[in-house]
């Protein structure tokens, strides 16, 4: 890599400028999404845990992370030579020694970005490492500080593109813990700043990422084609930065009949789960092991799951809890319990927008509620409009579902009414 080259390059002249161009290098493995063979991962990682201008001496662990070093970005403020030594620190240990050995060394990292004095320009051009790596944290609060500090920053200092990146980079935490509405606002003024310097804005959200296609793989119940997907990101991922996928892998793995891969991928997450420690990251732990757990230790785990996530305030993985123990209780015939969960993810699920999971909350609910029965308020709504007139793209626009799940609702509608069109509902 030619950041590498030139760090190597000017290394002994330069220390600095050698170690700036050596966190350049780190950034371009993160934004290429994986560190591959051929990408001098560990040459990096080497030097990035040897002080600047050491000759190739490891620093001692006991240096101070935010010792103040002389430079161009002192003057009273939080040097930003520092924040460099210390994102290199937290890299190379997370390449040489794991995520329990960096959890530390990103905590100090994300810190040293997010102090009162740390000049704008040093957060506008050094913020990449340390907020990809803060989302390995599971603290939607630390994660959503560090994109806000971002924004903020490019917005008064006029930098157009990290603004793009900020935004796009708030939108992302903010799916992930189910904020619909901070995702909108994020991505609205993101499309707005693209068109203003003229680039192409990203695909919505997270729907054209890997994230997001196994995520729809997920949704249709393509439990076969969710492992292939998750399985080549995470194999792929030398750095980490995917591992919220985990969990992903082990669902897919065992609805496919693959106990060998999601035991493998259990056990990586539990270790950044565990390193983690935080009431959300323990909360999906939870769930993942509740689905390879024997039937008198699953629905315990469950439990703990949405207990933990409710009081995380993560609704999206919340939602993915309460759909995964509705789908439990179901298939041990215990309906009425299984419709209350189930219920409840379909109702969080399309609130959030995510529309293949609440169809598959909604064929579940379907499978759990069986023929007959009352029509549910949802169901309600649904069939007035119908009968009224309202087309289902109509009606599906004016509750913010999509067409499908309105076409899913009515079915359930015709044969709870015993009617088989819309021409025969009768006044609801």
């Amino acid at each position: 890599m030619i950041c590498r080259e030139a760090a190597r390059a000017i290394g002994e002249r330069e220390p600095r400028l050698a170690r700036g161009a050596l966190l350049e290098a780190v950034e371009h493995l993160i934004r290429a999404g994986n560190a591959g063979p051929g990408t001098g991962l560990a040459e990096i990682a080497e030097a990035a845990a040897r002080p600047p201008g050491s000759g190739g001496t490891a620093r001692a662990s006991g240096d101070n992370p935010t010792a103040r070093v002389d430079g161009p970005f002192e003057d009273g403020a939080t040097s930003g030579t520092a924040v460099v030594e210390q994102q290199l620190r937290a890299f190379g240990t997370l390449v040489a020694e794991g995520w329990a050995a960096a959890v530390p060394e990103v905590r100090r990292a994300v810190g040293m970005l997010l102090a009162p004095d740390v000049p704008d320009d040093v957060v506008v051009r050094r913020h990449l490492t340390a907020a990809t790596l803060s989302a390995l944290l599971w603290d939607s609060g630390v994660e959503r500080a560090v994109w806000r500090r971002v924004v903020r920053t490019a917005r008064r200092s006029g930098a157009r593109f990290p603004l793009v990146t900020g935004l796009y980079g708030a939108a992302d935490a903010a799916a992930r813990v189910g904020d619909v509405a901070a995702v909108r606002e994020s991505l609205a003024e993101a499309e707005r700043v693209c068109a203003e310097i003229g680039v192409r804005p990203r695909p919505d959200g997270l729907t054209e990422s890997a994230e997001g296609a196994v995520a729809q793989a997920l949704g249709r119940g393509d439990y076969r084609r969710a492992r292939v997907l998750a399985g080549q990101v995470v194999a792929a991922d030398v750095l980490g930065t995917h591992a919220r996928m985990l969990p992903d892998l082990v669902e897919a793995a065992v609805r496919s009949g693959d106990p060998e891969t999601a035991g493998t991928a259990l056990a990586r997450f539990t270790g950044l789960a565990e390193a983690a420690g935080t009431g959300w990251a323990l909360g999906v732990l939870a769930w993942t092991r509740a689905l390879v757990a024997g039937a008198g230790e699953a629905e315990p785990l469950y439990r703990r799951a949405v207990a933990l996530l409710a009081e995380a305030g993560a609704r999206a993985d919340l939602a993915r809890a309460h759909l995964l123990y509705g789908e439990w209780l179901r298939r041990r015939r215990r309906r009425r319990d299984a419709r209350d969960e189930l219920r409840r993810a379909a109702s969080m699920f399309e609130a959030m927008g995510a529309r293949g999971y609440a169809e598959r909350a909604a064929r579940e609910l379907d499978a759990a509620e069986g023929a007959g029965g009352s029509l549910t308020p949802q169901e309600l709504t649904i069939a007035r409009l119908a009968a009224a007139g309202a087309t289902n793209g109509e009606i599906a626009a004016r509750l913010f579902l999509s067409a499908n799940t309105v076409d899913h609702h009515l079915r359930k509608v015709f044969r709870k009414l015993d009617v088989t069109s819309r021409r025969r509902l009768p006044p609801v």
